[in-house]
């Protein structure tokens, strides 16, 4: 669920930059403050799946799938987020603009 909600988080601030203010400039502060909830988010799954791993070996750390498994899966929902085209974001400002 953290991993949701920082994926909307970072998505929604893209749809911003990009869509509603195209001009303004990032910042590095900016750039650190939207990729530390995953960085966090990450680590403590790291920590968790190490534990794991000293608790019950090897095998149970590969084929468990709720320490090993959900760290791929937050990797892979970051990189979405990341490469998501700016098309997508513009055909989402097309259908939330509309006043109707």
């Amino acid at each position: 669920m953290p991993v949701l909600n920082s994926s909307n988080f970072y998505l929604i601030f893209r749809f911003h930059c990009q869509v509603m203010e195209p001009d303004k400039p990032q910042t590095v502060l900016g750039q650190i403050g939207l990729h530390l909830p995953f960085i966090v988010i990450l680590s403590i799954q790291l920590v968790i799946a190490s534990f794991f791993w000293l608790a019950y070996g090897a095998l149970a750390f590969l084929l468990g799938p709720l320490p090993t498994w959900s760290i791929v899966i937050a990797l892979v929902l970051w990189h979405l987020a990341l490469v998501l085209p700016e098309q997508c974001t513009r055909e989402a400002a097309k259908i939330w603009s509309v006043s109707g």
